[in-house]
């Protein structure tokens, strides 16, 4: 039996467009890029990009910046919750994994109460 090959797309998974956003993390982590957006008309923020004169708007800009800074709030929070979550399972630390995997090693506090 012959295996079945992967199809076109499978092979070039970045020019896709169905593919998620591949420089960001699972976590959300990661490289922001934003959506396309023409420079005619209005921006997904409800102003325009450009000024009539060709300068940037500087109202966009500042949009832009606001959102970059909530979704960068947003990460710090979500990963923040992650930490601590692993913590209260005692899943965070090498010494957890160690100890539910392996046990508990090393000498402990009845060997050096014990006066050997």
């Amino acid at each position: 039996m012959s295996t079945p090959q992967p199809s076109p797309c499978e092979c070039r998974a970045s020019a896709d467009p169905t593919t998620k956003n591949l420089q960001t993390q699972r976590s959300g982590f990661g490289t922001f890029v934003q959506k396309f957006q023409m420079a005619t008309g209005k921006s997904k923020y409800g102003v325009p990009i450009f000024l009539p004169n060709g300068n940037i708007n500087p109202a966009y800009l500042a949009k832009e910046r606001e959102e970059t800074r909530m979704m960068s709030k947003k990460n710090t929070k979500t990963a923040e919750a992650k930490r601590k979550a692993l913590i209260s399972k005692k899943q965070f630390e090498l010494a957890d994994y160690v100890r539910k995997k392996i046990g508990d090693v090393g000498s402990g506090k009845d060997y050096y109460q014990s006066g050997r």
